[in-house]
């Protein structure tokens, strides 16, 4: 007998099959969009302001770009990568991140020969495949901020955070908190990984399994860890600020002294190292204390300088953050302030009998080409089935054709919250639907 597809679901009680949307993923419903696009005109705005230039790049990229600018090591490509062989024999990645497919097409297009800084912004679905859970889905909607090229300098961290933190302001999201960390560079890095190595070696048995791994592969990673056993050893591990060279430690100093001329309140998180191996000097995390605080993080980005490198080409200095609409959203909802469907004063068609059901069309159409709102039930015959789901759109009026008044060229307007009605010439239907309206 064939194995059931994983995908499909017994529904007992009425002895059928359901096909459910994949594991991680989900259907964005009609009721959400109100959030959705909210979230969409902020970005949006912010992106205008501070003259950033869309870019969109392919779903699908080579998966060395990833292995490469991301990591291998990372849980990222190491354990979450959806990867696709093509015919031809091309190893294909869907995205799981954007900031490596933005440098790519930086560099492809040459478009340090239009300008050498670079402001761009993105949106579009992104995939990894973890284990699902609040705020964690595996198909997700991610906005992102770029800015590559020009000089390495903290003014643009500072913009970077500026923007993500007001982004969320202007969302009315409550209890922001920023988490601010320097990592260092290629200078003083190696010398405090060896010092991490050295404090864990001794401790290995009592790590979880994937510290234990990562002690050697990405040793950063063990202060990201959220077993309880693994952070209450963090606790006493040593401190990169003490390890940061000359140049580190002043850049971080003026990322932080922007951030107090701009009164945007900031934690320094000595754990904070972020889960990309492209990351350098500066970090950040912005999330939410109290309800909501459960999804993660929102926006979390940081300095990438290495990362051309990384891809073959010249050390060239960037900075960015991105964020999941998915998160936000969940994170609106979850304190109480996710926007309400907005309720539009909608007119309401109904007919009665088959004559007014093809009138109906045009009727609809000229009322379409005035701007005003429509509802119908084409598919109800009946008045009292029609009128009842008037009701349920909140509708403010409903215009009634029968067969009266097709020949008479009338049409009767009915108020559905005071019942009075009356029957006016088509003629002057867009006139007086418009005064009912105001």
């Amino acid at each position: 007998m064939p194995k059931k597809s994983p995908i499909q679901k017994q529904v007992k009680a009425e002895g059928r099959e359901e096909f459910l949307a994949p594991k991680g993923m989900r259907d964005v419903l009609p009721a959400e969009w109100d959030a959705w696009d909210r979230v969409i005109a902020v970005a949006r705005k912010f992106a205008e302001t501070y003259d950033f230039g869309r870019i969109e790049t392919p779903i699908l990229e080579q998966a060395e770009l990833f292995e490469k600018g991301v990591g291998v090591q990372t849980d990222a490509i190491q354990k979450e990568m959806y990867v696709v062989k093509t015919k031809g024999g091309d190893v294909l990645a869907l995205r799981p991140e954007n900031t490596a497919g933005v440098v790519r097409a930086y560099l492809e297009h040459r478009m340090s020969r239009t300008s050498p800084l670079q402001k761009l912004w993105y949106m579009g679905r992104m995939f990894r495949h973890e284990r699902p859970q609040a705020g964690r889905l595996r198909q997700f909607t991610q906005i992102g901020f770029e800015i590559l090229g020009g000089v390495n300098d903290p003014f643009y961290d500072a913009q970077i955070i500026l923007i993500s933190y007001r982004i969320l302001e202007e969302l009315k999201v409550k209890s922001l908190t920023l988490k601010v960390n320097s990592i260092g560079c290629r200078v003083c890095r190696p010398t405090y990984i060896k010092q991490l190595q050295n404090y864990y070696k001794n401790r290995v048995k009592d790590l979880c399994k994937n510290c234990e791994n990562r002690l050697e592969t990405n040793p950063l990673r063990l202060l990201d860890c959220k077993e309880e056993k693994c952070v209450q050893m963090k606790l006493h591990a040593p401190s990169l600020y003490d390890k940061l060279c000359s140049a580190c430690s002043l850049h971080l100093s003026s990322v932080l002294e922007y951030l107090d001329q701009l009164s945007i309140s900031y934690t320094l998180d000595n754990f904070l190292v972020r889960g990309l191996d492209y990351y350098s000097k500066t970090v950040f995390e912005i999330g939410v204390d109290g309800p909501g605080s459960e999804v993660g993080a929102l926006f979390g980005g940081g300095r990438y300088d290495y990362l051309f490198e990384m891809l073959g080409a010249r050390q060239n200095p960037a900075v960015g953050s991105a964020v999941s609409i998915e998160r936000i959203v969940e994170v609106l909802r979850l304190q109480g302030s996710f926007p309400q469907q907005k309720k539009e004063k909608r007119v309401f068609l109904v007919h009665v009998g088959e004559m007014a059901k093809k009138k109906l069309l045009n009727i609809a159409e000229e009322l379409r080409r005035a701007g005003i709102l429509i509802g119908e039930a084409i598919g109800k015959d009946s008045l009292k089935s029609q009128m009842k789901l008037a009701d349920k759109q909140d509708a403010r009026l409903a215009l009634i054709l029968g067969q009266k008044e097709i020949f008479e060229e009338s049409i009767i307007i009915r108020d559905l919250k005071g019942s009075a009605q009356e029957t006016i010439p088509l003629s002057r239907m867009i006139e007086e639907v418009k005064k009912r309206l105001k």
